[in-house]
């Protein structure tokens, strides 16, 4: 039996950290490279920041990751778990 309590608190958290949402289709895609032309589709704004590193999802991940200060293997590493 799931407590409700718990469980309501598991959706505000996803909902207040939309990293984890993204994380977790991540995870569970059989296609994460269908997944984020998707997403590019659905959002200009991903679209937008993929064409400025010439339309490469990789070149864009590590670009950002670079420009904000973030070790990408550590992003990468939470992908795996």
């Amino acid at each position: 039996m799931v407590n409700p309590i718990l469980q309501m608190l598991n959706q505000q958290s996803r909902q207040l950290n939309p990293a984890n949402n993204i994380i977790s289709m991540i995870k569970n895609s059989q296609n994460p490279q269908a997944l984020i032309s998707n997403m590019m589709a659905q959002n200009p704004q991903v679209a937008n920041i993929i064409n400025a590193y010439g339309g490469d999802p990789k070149a864009a991940f590590y670009g950002l990751a670079q420009q904000k200060g973030v070790n990408p293997d550590d992003i990468l590493n939470m992908l795996k778990k």
